[in-house]
């Protein structure tokens, strides 16, 4: 009986665990794919700022 009863235990430890490590990847995984996707966000809207600048300085300061 107490053999019957730890392994019982074991195995739902071993569920919990797995559980936990599976959750804590998708949140890992989720988090680096948000970074990545601000960053991207952030040097596009960088380089429009530079690329209206450019034009700005390319047509003295007149508005197109």
């Amino acid at each position: 009986m107490l053999l019957w009863l730890n392994s019982h235990i074991c195995q739902e430890l071993n569920i919990f665990l797995f559980a936990a490590v599976k959750g804590a990847f998708i949140f890992v995984w989720a988090l680096l794919i948000s970074i990545w996707w601000l960053y991207r966000l952030a040097k596009k809207r960088k380089n429009r700022e530079l690329i209206k600048r450019n034009f700005f300085k390319q047509n003295d300061g007149l508005l197109l």
